[in-house]
C-alpha cells in the first residue's frame, strides 16, 4: 500500500527535527566559521518525492545552510518519467548529476528509506564531492547489497528468529 501524506508526517517531522538538530551541531563545530553555512543534498525515499522535505529546507536555510531537493526519475512530480527501466543506477545519476551540473562540493548528502541506497551509491561514484552521508531512518547498504537481496536477507533472518506467538 502506498504511503499517505498522513502516514509520513509522523516520521518526517521526526526526521525533520533530527537533521535540522544534526545541522546546527555541525555548524556549532569549532573548525566551522559561524558565517559559513553547509550545503545539503536531501534524497527521498520510495514513492516520495523533494516536497517531503521542504520544511526541512525551510528550517536549514533560516539556518544559513543551502538546501537541494532532489525527486528522483520516476517519483512524485517526476512520476509522468515513470517506467520499467528505471533502476537504482538512473536514481543515483540523479543526484551525480545535480552534483556536477550545480557544481556542488563539500556536500552534506542526506537520504530517507531507499534515498540511503541512492547517497551510499552517490558517495562511491563521487565521493571527493562528499563531506558527510547522513542515512536518515534509511537502508544502509553493504558492498554489493540491493534493495532486494536485502529484503531477502531480512525476510530470511526474520522467519528463522523463534515466534513469541504459539500460533505460528
Amino acid at each position: 500500500m502506498k504511503p499517505t501524506p498522513f502516514r509520513l508526517v509522523p516520521a518526517l517531522l521526526t526526521g525533520t527535527a533530527i537533521l535540522v538538530s544534526s545541522a546546527r551541531l555541525a555548524a556549532a563545530d569549532s573548525t566551522v566559521a559561524p558565517a559559513e553555512g553547509k550545503h545539503f543534498v536531501i534524497v527521498h525515499g520510495a514513492w516520495g518525492g523533494g516536497w517531503a522535505f521542504r520544511e526541512v529546507e525551510k528550517l536549514l536555510r533560516a539556518d544559513g545552510h543551502q538546501v537541494h531537493r532532489i525527486t528522483l526519475t520516476g517519483q512524485g512530480e517526476r512520476a509522468h518519467l515513470a517506467s520499467p527501466e528505471i533502476d537504482l543506477d538512473l536514481h543515483i545519476q540523479d543526484v551525480v548529476s545535480t552534483l556536477e551540473f550545480e557544481e556542488l562540493k563539500n556536500v552534506v548528502l542526506v537520504g530517507h528509506s531507499y534515498g540511503g541506497m541512492v547517497i551510499t551509491g552517490v558517495a562511491d561514484r563521487v565521493y571527493p564531492r562528499i563531506a558527510h552521508t547522513v542515512h536518515l531512518d534509511a537502508i544502509l547498504p553493504v558492498d554489493g547489497e540491493s534493495v532486494q537481496t536485502r529484503s531477502r536477507r531480512t525476510t530470511s533472518s526474520n522467519r528463522s528468529r523463534p515466534s513469541l506467538n504459539p500460533s505460528r
